[in-house]
């Protein structure tokens, strides 16, 4: 690189250091951590899976049902880490969602943790994170649980994410 051109290469980027759609963009980064943070950290408190499915539909493959989708994110969780019944006095909960309707289906991943609210000292449970998606079923079982699958995959890397240094100690 010539000489001139490092010159005009350090003004454009010194330029962008100080324009205001760079310093928004860091703050906007900033908050979404802040956000992620305040929405999954959790101290890596085990992960307590509940299962709200609606079973009026049979689809080709079988009847989904609540033992399948539990059995599911147990699963999943205990490969992660995650899932601990001796620790369940002190578990957050993650409530799986499937809806079947006429050829469609709603699936979604909802996580609560316990907040405080030192004002007031009042303590209780929030959904603080959600995860939804639709799709077609086209009677088939196995587009349903893929769905599930990838929702609590996601989960499960969002929570690792936010809470790997608690995880790690």
């Amino acid at each position: 690189m010539c000489r001139g051109t490092r010159g005009i290469a350090v003004a454009v980027v010194g330029i962008l250091a100080f324009s205001p759609g760079v310093q928004a963009q860091a703050v906007s980064d900033s908050m979404l951590v802040s956000v992620d943070r305040f929405s999954l950290f959790a101290d890596c408190s085990p992960v307590m899976p509940f299962v709200s499915v609606d079973t009026s539909h049979r689809l080709m493959g079988g009847e989904l049902g609540w033992e399948m989708l539990q059995g599911l994110a147990e699963y999943k969780l205990r490969v992660a880490g995650l899932f601990d019944l001796s620790r369940a006095h002190e578990a957050v909960s993650l409530v799986i969602r499937v809806e079947l309707l006429d050829g469609a289906y709603s699936a979604s991943v909802e996580f609560s943790k316990r907040l405080y609210d030192a004002i007031s000292d009042e303590r209780g449970s929030a959904s603080t994170w959600t995860l939804a998606v639709p799709g077609i079923h086209e009677n088939d079982l196995s587009r349903v649980l893929l769905s599930v699958s990838l929702l609590l995959d996601r989960f499960v890397a969002n929570y690792l994410r936010i809470n790997g240094s608690a995880c790690d100690s």
